[in-house]
């Protein structure tokens, strides 16, 4: 199927999911990885929330996301301050994924006019890709062992079945010599 078949189809779904009405804002992608690996990630519920309104104003790859703080603020029920805090909060969160440790989920920038006053923020989310394709990564490369150990516990078993049957046949003939009659019978 083609791309544009594949996006057409796509909205078809949300459409028949929501219905044209709650559709009629758009729509956001927001990566399964994300809402799966919360707690891997340490993300407390504001931060979530902020995260994904966040994803949701990131519309093609070369585009900038620069919601203010105020509209972030109503969107979520909070003060703008509190906004601050959790934005604080992902820019510098720690995360250690393996062996791996990243800092930050956010990069924020203050957005400027010509004259040099601040009008909002431009929001990267480059940190957020990073650490879910190294958490994807990490999580790929699990399962690619813990495949690879069954393959050997399989191997293993299927040896220690062999063995085992040679032991069996062994015996059963070891057995067979001793029931047979002797001569002096």
């Amino acid at each position: 199927m083609s791309e544009k078949k594949q996006d057409l189809q796509n909205v078809n779904d949300l459409e028949s999911k929501w219905g044209n009405r709650v559709n009629d804002n758009g729509w956001s992608a927001i990566p399964r990885t994300l809402l799966l690996n919360q707690k891997a990630l340490n993300l407390k519920f504001a931060e979530m929330t902020v995260l994904i309104n966040l994803v949701s104003e990131w519309w093609a790859p070369d585009s900038q996301i620069f919601p203010s703080i105020k509209t972030l603020a109503d969107r979520t029920g909070t003060s703008e301050q509190y906004i601050r805090k959790v934005l604080k909060m992902l820019e510098s969160k720690e995360i250690i994924i393996g062996n791996i440790q990243l800092k930050g989920l956010i990069k924020v920038t203050p957005r400027r006019t010509g004259n040099g006053s601040q009008t909002s923020n431009v929001y990267s989310l480059e940190p957020l890709q990073k650490a879910l394709t190294t958490i994807q990564f990490s999580r790929d490369l699990e399962k690619s062992e813990e495949q690879k150990e069954r393959g050997l516990e399989r191997a293993r078993g299927v040896e220690f079945h062999k063995q085992n049957e040679v032991y069996l046949e062994d015996n059963w003939r070891r057995a067979c010599a001793d029931e047979s009659p002797t001569q002096s019978d």
